[in-house]
């Protein structure tokens, strides 16, 4: 199985077991996950679009709702989406 995240059309490196996918039948479906910036030198910004692409198939589309930054030297953002 081949998973690719996108932000802004750049493939980013995630760590694996943050990636979370829930869908509901009323409201707007929600992606999260943890994306490493060893360096810090990388932020993703409110309203970058993020893509969820399996084996070439596009399971999600949305943009950056909420991001929370944490950790010291690498930075660790969690990435909260919706679909739009």
């Amino acid at each position: 199985m081949t998973v690719d995240i996108q932000i802004d059309a750049v493939s980013k490196n995630v760590l694996a077991r943050s990636v979370s996918l829930s869908a509901t039948a009323n409201g707007a479906d929600r992606f999260r996950v943890d994306v490493l910036s060893q360096d810090a030198s990388y932020r993703p910004s409110l309203d970058d679009e993020v893509t969820l692409t399996v084996d070439g198939t596009r399971w999600f589309g949305g943009i950056i709702t909420n991001i929370r930054e944490r950790g010291a030297g690498a930075i660790l953002f969690t990435i909260c989406t919706q679909l739009h």
